[in-house]
């Protein structure tokens, strides 16, 4: 973890931070924060910065949180993505996020097994958390947007255009592909 990413449910009303659960646990033992030792930080969808360690117990981090810098800049790259095996899924997520990709929209193809639509890797909160780790190994605040589709024509057909612009430069990469 290179960037202890801040949630705002983790200010505390005189502005310092507290975390809990695997970011404080990191900071505790992979890190051996001490009070009074500067961690860099970035509050998600903001800045960046360093918090000052005022404690750390097992289980908490108290922070005092000094957020002046913005995050790295963009790539500027969407992604369209069929549907890997839900056990891909969990590598590719966290590796989209860390090279900046703004949006990834994950739709069905003709080889996409149905099932992969109920594997909880699909899940908000389980992509939430695979998109976090990523953000926080790019030294990056700024959650990429995810769409999921069940159909891929119908995306295609109806929504590509609105949601990645009608003329931006659009490449399939294809492993059999001739380019000469």
């Amino acid at each position: 973890m290179n960037l202890l990413l801040l949630l705002d449910e983790d200010f505390q009303p005189d502005g310092t931070a507290r975390l809990t659960g695997r970011r404080a646990q990191h900071a505790r033992d992979v890190l051996k924060a001490e009070p009074g030792e500067s961690l860099r930080v970035g509050r998600l969808n903001g800045l960046t910065g360093t918090g000052e360690v005022l404690e750390n117990a097992p289980g908490l981090l108290h922070l005092r949180v000094d957020l002046t810098d913005p995050p790295p800049p963009r790539a500027g790259v969407d992604l369209l993505l069929a549907i890997p095996r839900p056990k891909a899924l969990k590598k590719v997520l966290p590796a989209v996020a860390s090279l900046g990709v703004d949006r990834i929209v994950l739709v069905n193809a003709a080889r996409v097994e149905k099932s992969y639509f109920d594997s909880k890797v699909l899940n908000e909160a389980f992509v939430r958390e695979l998109l976090l780790q990523g953000l926080e190994q790019a030294r990056d605040t700024r959650m990429p947007e995810v769409l999921i589709r069940e159909r891929f024509r119908p995306f295609v057909e109806d929504e590509l255009d609105a949601v990645f612009g009608p003329e931006p430069l659009r490449l399939l990469p294809h492993p059999p592909a001739n380019l000469s």
